[in-house]
């Protein structure tokens, strides 16, 4: 007994270190089975949902106990470990505060559930003799018992000992229990708000006025929420009779959905986002835009998750904008057309007059009485010179003022800004503003549209003169006005650079100038669409322009469009423009 007690402070350590309740059943029923000579010894927890005392350790049956104790402990009786007050358990013979052998053998172990009988021949072939009890108490409540199984006629042995260890396993037992329904409470609302969250996320789902689909590896729907059966006119009996997301699509586009698909499968991509044309189940076409993402197993690909967007009455509208936009451009050349006539009849006039001198010569030279057919021949040339120029001119007009879509093809930013600057040569002489060029591009070709870039040449110019003629009012004598155009590249892109000496803009308006209809012009003189039209025509053509200006000093506009096969400008600078 002594060395028992030696070992005591051993014996209360490991107790106090084991983790949980089944540990410090097992710990507690080998050391009391040893110290007390029992031949079989059941230690039980008190489980308040049952109302019982349930076995948590069973030792001296040997393993197919083990084994079925361990089935009991993971399995599905769900025990939750408590305690109950003394003066109401239901078997009072087993919860004692000191170990009193229990009337009723091994019977009252199995509270009536088995016959006396059965009970009787069982004790019989086991040789047992009687069974103590002692509750594990901590204060007025009892967390379970202790119950010592003897055979042929043998006692608890180190009573006191054992009661000792007995009440230390209850104390520690109400720690492990309190804190083993912490972790509960705390699993449940772990528990409860992950439910929370996915129901809440259900919730957003199926009320989402976007469709949310999943499909397998084969593209079967296996979800999608009612916005996807509204936009695509099917429904949840159609889905669970296998319904292919190809099915839903204009036979034209079946191919190359099946292509992008299996470049998400093979990892090629990771998400795609593509236009389609579709087809609902009622036969009406919709388009949509699809933005889809594969779903992987650990590393296997086994489905596509992905959002579906109804964007029909938005392309609907972008083509209406379009046309609007086209309709726009369009009046802006007509108008621009009118300012060039002045410019035209200048031009005109000297091949007219160069016509007008030929002919009188040529007419002198064919006299009969002074023949002259060399001279007649070079004025006629003359003539077909003139005549040459004046088709040129009327054809590029024709041609400037033909209403035509933006066609993604090349040309030359060189002639458009000399065939813009031809129209206005000789009205911006008689304006005494001097137009200069220093065209400095070796490869000048862009891509583009060549008259609408010649557009938005002609309105730059047109706003240059206008701002000039506004400062001149005010200016002294010596003023001359002044419009500088210069061009350069980089390596995958040209940009053109109009510059001029009017009256500037102040940050305010310069900040609106490509805003529709803002304009500081009288109403008689502008519409507030020219420079909002140039910033359409150049964002057409993936460019960028942008402006700069001084009150006072002037104003220069950058443009910069891409070259052939080079990106879309975004923000475009580079300080190795040249």
């Amino acid at each position: 007994m002594a060395a028992s007690f030696d070992n005591y402070a051993k014996i209360v350590a490991e107790l106090l270190a084991a983790p949980g309740v089944e540990s410090i059943c097992d710990y507690l029923g080998e050391i009391v089975k040893r110290e007390s000579g029992a031949d079989y010894l059941v230690v039980g927890i008190y489980d308040p949902v049952s109302g019982m005392n349930q076995p948590r350790a069973v030792l001296g049956l040997g393993d197919r106990m083990k084994s079925i104790m361990g089935r009991l402990r993971s399995d599905p009786l769900k025990v939750r470990f408590g305690s109950i007050p003394a003066d109401t358990m239901p078997d009072p013979e087993l919860f004692r505060r000191h170990i009193e052998k229990v009337e009723g053998g091994i019977g009252i172990l199995m509270k009536g559930k088995v016959n006396r009988s059965v009970c009787a021949a069982a004790e019989a072939m086991l040789g047992i003799t009687g069974v103590w009890g002692m509750g594990l108490f901590s204060g007025n409540n009892v967390y379970g018992s202790v119950s010592f199984i003897f055979c042929q006629g043998r006692t608890p042995e180190k009573s006191s000992f054992i009661e000792s260890l007995v009440n230390m396993a209850a104390l520690v037992l109400e720690r492990r229990i309190a804190e083993y329904d912490s972790r509960q409470d705390e699993q449940k609302q772990v528990a409860d708000l992950l439910e929370q969250s996915r129901e809440r996320y259900r919730e957003l789902v199926e009320t989402l006025p976007v469709t949310i689909f999943e499909t397998d590896i084969r593209g079967n729907v296996t979800y999608a929420n009612p916005a996807g059966y509204s936009l695509f006119g099917y429904d949840p009996d159609d889905v669970a009779n296998g319904l292919s997301i190809f099915t839903m699509l204009a036979p034209e586009e079946i191919e190359k959905a099946r292509e992008r698909v299996g470049r998400i499968v093979s990892g090629a991509v990771t998400d795609t986002t593509n236009d389609y044309s579709i087809v609902r189940k009622d036969g009406a076409p919709r388009r949509v835009r699809i933005q889809a993402t594969i779903v992987r197993n650990d590393s296997t690909p086994v489905g596509i998750r992905g959002i579906a967007l109804d964007i029909t009455e938005v392309e609907s509208a972008e083509q209406m904008r379009r046309q609007h936009e086209q309709m726009l451009i369009q009046s802006d050349k007509l108008m621009s057309l009118g300012e060039m006539a002045a410019g035209l009849a200048h031009e005109i006039n000297q091949p007219l007059t160069v016509i007008s001198l030929a002919s009188a010569n040529a007419e002198y030279g064919a006299d009969d009485r002074h023949p002259d057919l060399p001279r007649v021949r070079e004025k006629l040339i003359a003539v077909r010179h003139a005549v040459a120029r004046i088709r040129t001119l009327i054809d590029h007009v024709r041609a400037f003022s033909r209403d035509e879509e933006l066609r993604g093809t090349t040309f030359s930013v060189h002639e458009a800004i000399e065939n813009a600057r031809a129209l206005f040569s000789a009205q911006y002489r008689e304006h005494e503003i001097d137009v200069s060029t220093d065209l400095g591009c070796t490869v000048p070709t862009a891509m583009g549209n060549s008259f609408r870039f010649e557009q938005v040449i002609i309105n730059l110019l047109s706003n240059a003169k206008y701002a000039i003629d506004e400062k001149r009012a005010s200016a002294d004598a010596a003023y001359r006005g002044t419009i500088q155009i210069r061009t350069g590249e980089t390596k995958n892109h040209i940009y053109a650079e109009m510059n001029d000496n009017g009256c500037g803009m102040s940050a305010a308006v310069l900040g609106r100038i490509f805003e529709p209809f803002f304009t500081t012009k009288p109403v008689s003189r502008g519409t507030g669409l020219g420079l909002s039209i140039c910033y359409a025509i150049i964002r057409d053509m993936n460019g960028e322009i942008t402006a700069t200006s001084e009150v006072g000093a002037g104003t220069t506009f950058i443009i910069i469009l891409p070259k052939q096969g080079a990106e879309a400008v975004h923000g475009y600078i580079d300080d190795t423009r040249h």
